[in-house]
Formats: C-alpha cells, structure tokens, sequence
C-alpha cells in the first residue's frame, strides 16, 4: 500500500525549497539621522526612477520600512541590485520626482554634487544581504526655481479660502500673520493650482484671524510677473525695526520665520512700507521673544538674476535635515511655514548652509512636533 504524503509536509519542503534558492536584503532608512517610517524600499536592477513609473512594492522586490526605519526585502531572485527608499507622499505607488522624497544605498559624492551615487549589492542564494542602509533622502527634482510668484496681504481667519493664478501646478506657499501686532502661527493647507485653504491659531491652540503675508512660488509662465527681493537672516527681538535699502518701489509682501535655541518661534512684520517695517516676534507662551529671524520681502519690480528659488513641499519631524540639490553659493535665506492636521505649526530652519539646513518644528505647546513643511530658499545661485 502508498503511503500517502501530507499536504502540509509538500508545503514545506516546497518553501524550504524556494528560500534556499533566494536571497534576502535587510537594512534601515533614516534622514537626518531620524528613521523614515512607512517608506517603500525596493530592489532593482538599474541606479535611476523616471517619473511615473511604477512604485508598487506589492509587484516588485519591495517592503515598507517599520516605525523604526527597519526594513527585509524577501525572496530576492540571487542577482545584482540597486536599493531605493521613496517616500510616496500621495500614496499612489507612482513616483513623482517633483513631490516623493527619494533615497538610495550608496557613497555619498562631493564633487558632481549628487546627493548619493547608487552603488550595486550583490544578492545569493540562501543568504541575507544585511546593512543596506540609506542615510539621506531628498526631493530629486524642486518643484521650481523662481519661475513664478504670486504674492497678497490682506485679513484673514482660519479656514478662509485663498484662489491665485497663474500656475500649472500646485505651488509652494509660505505664510506668516499677525493680529494687534502679536504674531500668530499659520500656514496653507491642500495646496491646488488655483487655491488653498489657511490654518490661523493662536499660542493658544485656538482658532484666530490676523493680517496674512503669503509668498507662493511655483511653475507657470515666468514672464507675467518680475519681482525685486529683499532677504535677511539676522537676530532680532520684538518690536526691532528692518530697513530695506535699496528700498521698493511699493510697500512689499514680507514672509518671516524665527528660532531660538533651536526652538521655532512666531515672528511676522507689522506695518510694511517701502523702506522698512517692524518685527513682531513671540514665544509658543504669547511672551515677546528674540531669535534668528529670517525674513524675505518681495514686490513687484526686477527679479535679481543672480539669485534662484528653491522649494520644497514634504512631511518633516523636528530636527530633520533638509538638502539643496543643487546647492547655492552660499547660505541662503529660508523661510518656512508648516502644518498637521490642519493646525498650524511654528517651523523654522536653523544652520543654514549652502546646500542645506535642519529643521526645527514645534506646535503651540513649544513640543517637538511633525508636519507638512513649506521651504522657499532664495539664494545666489551656484
């Protein structure tokens, strides 16, 4: 008689099987040193993505990264690969070079000015490529370089819907507000071609109106508009006066941001005029502050042709570490707004250098905190 061979037992020896003849890789993904959770993590066999292409880890050699940034890639076919983190920020399994923050396992070049240069694994049979680690991850191609600008101040309250024109895409938006001249914190939320909607609270936590200064920046026909830009980091305390010189032809729109310590705080001009204005600068308990204030002024005029724009639209934690790719000549000025849940955040960049800088977010309580993050860098180009 037969013996009969459980179905289980040529489960087994079927999977068994299938391990011995495939590989694993295993590493962590951070930035900044912090760990990116819920990351796609895939393994491929070139060293570049093109936009549009397919992110789907469920249909490639792909996993998610953990709440820790750990990650294990199973039953890799035993091959070459490159390794590649993207952050998938409309969570539609497509990469979009110009929103999804992009990493990959390699050295890091300091003379073409790559962030990475994608360096192969190779994967065996039966065995675990452990250590494939990525370290950085940045946005492959900014939105835009200055190529055009719309700009308004006037009284709002939080949940006011904002229209603009003149994009092809959803830009960049960088707020700042006041109210009695105590600066409020505030920011832009479900960013659209034509619209967005602002979050406007107080130190609080609680629901405000105030004088909104917005910068938006994006991609569009940059010949309907030409603008002069005044720019400044420096430290200042409440009520501290800034000159513009030369000054503008008319009275500017003036986005500002600050931190002390490495701890954001609210700041926002009071009473623009062509020459200058007046800071109002408060810490998240509504107490008048100083701190490194960067402030960016524009009006209508002659765009400086030395100087370019980079942006960034991307979901950050406190102490992230943001990078210019390419970089400026030198250090530019940044000014940031950002948001969660539709509540505005005090946001600011600290140590800025040419090709970078970190951020530090809190929320009205002064904890740390994460959000979506505005970032419009203007500097003099490389």
């Amino acid at each position: 008689m037969k013996k009969l061979i459980p179905l289980f037992v040529i489960i087994t020896i079927v999977g068994c099987s299938q391990l011995k003849r495939k590989g694993s890789i295993s590493g962590t993904v951070t930035n900044g040193g912090n760990p990116v959770s819920g990351a796609i993590v895939l393994a491929i066999g070139k060293d570049s993505l093109i936009a549009g292409e397919s992110i789907d880890y469920t249909k490639l050699n792909g996993t998610l990264t953990g709440n820790d940034g750990s990650y294990k890639i199973q039953l890799v076919e035993p091959g070459t690969y490159f390794v590649v983190a993207i952050k998938d920020v409309n969570n539609n399994f497509t990469y979009e070079p110009e929103e999804d923050l992009i990493g990959w396992y390699g050295e890091r070049d300091t003379l073409t000015g790559k962030v990475v240069i994608p360096k192969s694994i190779e994967v065996e049979a039966g065995k675990e490529t452990r250590g494939v680690d990525i370290d950085t991850m940045y946005v492959a191609q900014p939105p835009v370089y200055g190529t055009h600008v719309w700009i308004n101040c006037s009284w709002h309250s939080n949940g006011d819907v904002i229209h603009f024109e003149g994009f092809s895409s959803p830009p960049t938006i960088v707020t700042s507000a006041q109210a009695g001249c105590v600066a409020k914190m505030v920011a832009t939320v479900d960013n659209g071609v034509d619209s967005c909607w602002l979050s406007i609270y107080d130190h609080s936590g609680e629901p405000a109106e105030g004088w909104v200064q917005i910068i938006a920046i994006g991609k569009g026909d940059p010949n309907i508009d030409s603008f002069s830009v005044w720019r400044q980091c420096a430290w200042h305390g409440n009520g501290d006066v800034l000159q513009f010189v030369p000054e503008f032809d008319v009275s500017p729109v003036i986005v500002s941001s600050a931190q002390a310590g490495g701890v954001a705080e609210m700041a926002c001009a009071v009473d623009n005029a062509t020459d200058g204005c007046w800071l109002s600068i408060y810490d998240h308990n509504g107490n008048p502050a100083a701190g490194w204030v960067q402030t960016i002024a524009m009006a209508r005029g002659t765009w400086d042709e030395d100087l370019t724009v980079w942006t960034e639209v991307a979901w950050h934690e406190d102490g992230d570490q943001v990078e210019f790719s390419p970089p400026f000549r030198e250090a530019p000025v940044i000014i940031t707004s950002g948001q969660a849940g539709g509540v505005a955040l005090m946001v600011c960049a600290v140590n800025n250098a040419a090709d970078g800088c970190w951020l530090t977010i809190r929320d009205h309580k002064g904890n740390s905190a994460a959000g979506w993050v505005q970032i419009i860098a203007i500097g003099p180009k490389l």
